[in-house]
């Protein structure tokens, strides 16, 4: 080939290239990104079926404890439940 036809395929060629580079960058950015967002999306879905339950079973017990206290909470004032440390 001579250099003419060269000078008018190689603007042709390079932006081919470049475009089927930029293609393949993306796709395989594209798939890691979807790799780690699955991985990401399972680890969430664990936590919320573990901490979820925990969480709702903690809430319960708080509220369990402070009902108690309102209830049968001495009302001598004092910070703890027997007064001046006396447990007899």
């Amino acid at each position: 080939m001579n250099s003419e036809v060269w000078i008018k395929i190689a603007p042709i060629m390079s932006a081919s290239l470049i475009a089927v580079v930029g293609w393949f960058i993306t796709y395989f950015h594209r798939l890691a990104f979807d790799r780690r967002s699955a991985k990401l999306e399972r680890i969430n879905k664990q936590l919320r079926e573990l901490y979820g339950p925990l969480y709702a079973s903690l809430k319960a017990s708080s509220e369990t404890y402070v009902a108690f206290q309102r209830k049968y909470w001495p009302a001598h004032g004092e910070s703890g439940y027997f007064a001046g440390g006396n447990l007899n």
